[in-house]
């Protein structure tokens, strides 16, 4: 079974995702995660244990906790709070430098994209400096929303069953090359 954590800033969206991943369908009211939870779920025949950590500034440093045996991160990021964009980035940077961390596939989930005042994925993964940032690990941005209206979760969770399958044959893809299951050309 493979070990996915979703972390990113409190509010972002990681526990309306964790439970589009779970179900496919948008959560429709949430409450502030003050610790974690943990759903095993099973996407296209891989078996997942999903870790949904809290995010507020207070219990970040505590993230490390949940490092060792990670396969996957799964990182939210509020597409529509750009005031906190730098913070995002900041943190993120914490967890893609993390050595227990060091083969671990690396999933940016643009959440919120159903707002009008979404910021791109792509804007997302300049504003975020994925290029540099995250060079060693492989990496992909996905827009999603699961909250109102479910956008890109099967997507999302698409590319890191398929980012596991490459990593476990040896395959070392960097950057943002896997796209559902190809490779750019």
């Amino acid at each position: 079974m493979a070990r996915v954590l979703i972390v990113g800033l409190d509010n972002s969206g990681k526990s309306s995702i964790l439970h589009a991943f779970e179900t496919g369908k948008p959560l429709e009211e949430s409450k502030p995660t003050t610790s974690f939870s943990v759903k095993d779920i099973e996407s296209k025949g891989a078996k997942l244990s999903i870790w949904d950590v809290a995010g507020k500034e207070t219990v970040r440093n505590l993230w490390k906790n949940y490092y060792e045996g990670t396969n996957a991160v799964v990182w939210v990021v509020d597409s529509t709070d750009e005031a906190r964009l730098n913070e995002s980035k900041n943190a993120l940077a914490a967890v893609v430098s993390d050595i227990q961390l060091k083969d671990a596939v690396f999933l940016v989930m643009a959440n919120k994209q159903d707002e009008p005042n979404a910021l791109s994925p792509d804007v997302i993964k300049q504003r975020l400096d994925l290029e540099n940032l995250a060079k060693s690990h492989m990496w992909h941005v996905q827009g999603s929303s699961a909250k109102g209206k479910v956008i890109g979760i099967n997507e999302g969770l698409g590319w890191v069953n398929e980012a596991l399958k490459q990593v476990s044959r040896g395959k070392k893809i960097k950057r943002d090359e896997l796209i559902s299951g190809e490779q750019k050309g």
